[in-house]
């Protein structure tokens, strides 16, 4: 390995996309042979330089942060942290300073959090959004991590952050669209974005969750774990989801949004649509238009939703 080799790297470490993180640290990892004690010298580096210690490296080779970010020795990752300056340049290198802010060390995990503080107000917000979209449905699942989250809620709620992680959310063809829509709605930023990712999101499920939380006026993501106790004399119980709730702002009338939801061309949006018309049905001002629509539908389960108000309405007659 050479400068070239170094400088090939680091251009190729930009280019890795942020879900195959995990898989990629632990890999640049076992090559590298990043994984002994700082006192030694990895059997990598040192057939190149053989007379300087890991550290000498990386204060004369600025390039090896990108290695060192993910090194066994915790002072060499808390070295190459400090390494960091100025806006970060791919999603990829977004998201291992964020891993690092999960740190197994308390110490990483704050020299993480000052690197943070320098570099993500800095970085342009579409690497931000593109290395969100990924990240926001995994970062619950952290859980060594305690003050050194807010710096990633801050930064995944700032305004031109939220507005083109929306965008990725409706134009992606693939990856977890409704997922990070779910997270992302923890944030009222996102409330002014859904009617439109209802009505353009590539995905159908996307736009059949974006409908749904614009029907029922609120949305909900899970938050944690809690026991649920099945039995406390035989310390029996099952463990279950917890979630937190923000109500929205609807932006149009019910009977817009299930109208557009009944013109849809996917069936499960269309069912999201009939779901609203069933549950609102008394509020609403266009229900024989809607019921109609909904009864012709070439969907059964969305058939299914109209002909139990056209039965109802038969019994009640009949009354």
């Amino acid at each position: 390995m050479d400068e070239k080799a170094l400088t090939a790297f680091v251009l190729g470490f930009h280019q890795l996309p942020v879900e195959v993180h995990p898989q990629a640290a632990m890999e640049i990892r076992e090559i590298s042979g990043l994984y002994r004690l700082y006192k030694a010298k990895s059997t990598y580096l040192s057939l190149i330089w053989p007379t300087r210690t890991e550290s000498d490296l990386l204060r004369q080779h600025s390039p090896l942060k990108f290695l060192y970010i993910f090194h066994g020795s915790g002072y060499l990752r808390e070295a190459a942290l400090e390494a960091f300056d100025g806006p970060l340049e791919s999603p990829f290198l977004f998201a291992c300073i964020a891993y690092r802010l999960n740190d197994w060390v308390k110490e990483i995990r704050q020299a993480a959090l000052a690197c943070a503080e320098r570099t993500f107000r800095q970085t342009a917000p579409d690497i931000i959004a593109k290395a969100a979209f990924i990240l926001l449905p995994r970062v619950r699942d952290w859980h060594r991590w305690s003050e050194e989250a807010a710096i990633l809620e801050k930064t995944f709620s700032r305004p031109d952050v939220v507005e083109r992680l929306a965008l990725l959310i409706a134009t992606e063809v693939t990856g977890p669209a409704g997922k990070a829509l779910t997270f992302a709605m923890r944030h009222a930023e996102m409330d002014r974005h859904l009617m439109r990712i209802s009505q353009v999101a590539v995905q159908p499920p996307v736009r059949a969750l974006t409908l749904r939380i614009l029907i029922e006026g609120r949305i909900l993501w899970p938050e944690g774990i809690r026991k649920e106790w099945i039995d406390k004399s035989m310390g029996r119980y099952k463990l279950a989801v917890t979630y937190a709730e923000r109500v929205i702002e609807r932006p149009v009338s019910l009977d817009s949004l299930i109208a557009q939801g009944a013109a849809d061309k996917a069936a499960m949006v269309r069912r999201v649509a009939a779901d609203g018309l069933v549950r609102h049905r008394a509020s609403l001002n266009e229900v024989d238009q809607l019921t109609a629509k909904f009864a012709a539908d070439r969907s059964a389960a969305v058939r299914e939703r109209a002909i139990f108000i056209l039965k109802e309405r038969d019994e009640e007659g009949r009354r």
